[in-house]
């Protein structure tokens, strides 16, 4: 059950939530442009309205595809917020510390191994 709850966690669905809520109003003006155009046809022009039909629903369901691609971009590039970004305030202590990291550069690296003798155990 845990599993489950951990798939249903992920920063995925968040995105889709928000890409879904974003279609509410592209629908909506995919809809308004739809009648319009809808509207301005004769009724007796039955193969164009279909067609108009099934594109104004095709471009529905590629704005939302494209949405989601482009949130989950986005968060994909953007760093996680902190909890202080999120506004959380916590006195426990943080579970991961930051460590400093030395880098060395490989030349230095190399210029020390043949500067240095090497010694051989006995």
């Amino acid at each position: 059950m845990s599993s489950v709850l951990e798939w249903f966690g992920q920063d995925m669905w968040s995105t889709l939530v928000t890409a879904l809520a974003h279609s509410l109003w592209q629908g909506l003006i995919i809809a308004v442009i739809l009648a319009a155009a809808l509207r301005a046809l004769s009724a007796g022009r039955t193969t164009w309205r279909y067609g108009l039909s099934l594109a104004a629903l095709g471009l529905l369901v590629s704005a939302t595809a494209l949405t989601w691609a482009g949130l989950e971009y986005r968060a994909r590039q953007s760093p996680a917020p902190t909890q202080t970004q999120m506004g959380i305030q916590s006195d426990a202590a943080p579970v991961f510390e930051k460590t400093a990291v030395q880098t060395i550069p490989p030349e230095s690296i190399h210029s020390e191994r043949a500067s240095s003798p090497k010694t051989v155990p006995k």
